[in-house]
């Protein structure tokens, strides 16, 4: 806290950064909650490259042999799928993690967080616990972590600082 500004970055759960904008300056406040927006768009779209780019060293496995064998016969191509090693970012099998990944304001909270279980049709598509599963692995102890959020909002912590730096010169000229 600085000259009676408040900002309070929090990750709860590793499933979601959430940041609450609080006793700002109108102006101020207009300016930083850009900023804010901007960077949990940075979060999401970094979380995600992560993902996309870091190279998987864990097990492979086919996904269509077991397809195939569940449906009574017929093999078809096989698609391999190498997972990802535990400590590394999720490898991305069929990107419901990636396209769950979105950003949320209401007013001066900001959220990036995971929609996975969004209601479709009636049914609810995927678990909402599988990010923190991934960030934190299973109570169990049976997946071990694949951080996501942690490492990306680690790596923009410094970004992210100079982009709410930036909209507060901004604001106050």
């Amino acid at each position: 806290m600085t000259d009676g500004f408040e900002i309070d970055v929090e990750v709860r759960g590793g499933e979601r950064a959430v940041v609450v904008l609080q006793h700002l300056p109108e102006d101020v406040l207009k300016e930083v909650r850009l900023a804010m927006v901007d960077a949990a768009n940075l979060l999401r779209t970094k979380a995600i490259r992560g993902m996309q780019r870091t190279p998987k060293t864990g097990r492979q496995y086919s996904r269509q042999f077991r397809k195939a064998r569940k449906e009574g016969g017929r093999r078809r191509a096989l698609k391999w799928h190498t997972a990802s090693s535990p400590g590394q970012y999720p490898a991305i099998d069929r990107g419901g993690l990636v396209g769950s990944l979105l950003v949320d304001v209401y007013g001066d909270y900001i959220e990036m967080g995971s929609a996975i279980a969004k209601i479709r049709k009636g049914k609810r598509k995927g678990d909402p616990q599988y990010p923190k599963w991934l960030e934190e692995g299973t109570p169990e102890g049976q997946m071990k972590p694949r951080p996501w959020l942690e490492p990306t909002l680690a790596a923009q912590r410094g970004a992210i600082k100079r982009m709410i730096e930036r909209s507060v010169k901004k604001a106050i000229p």
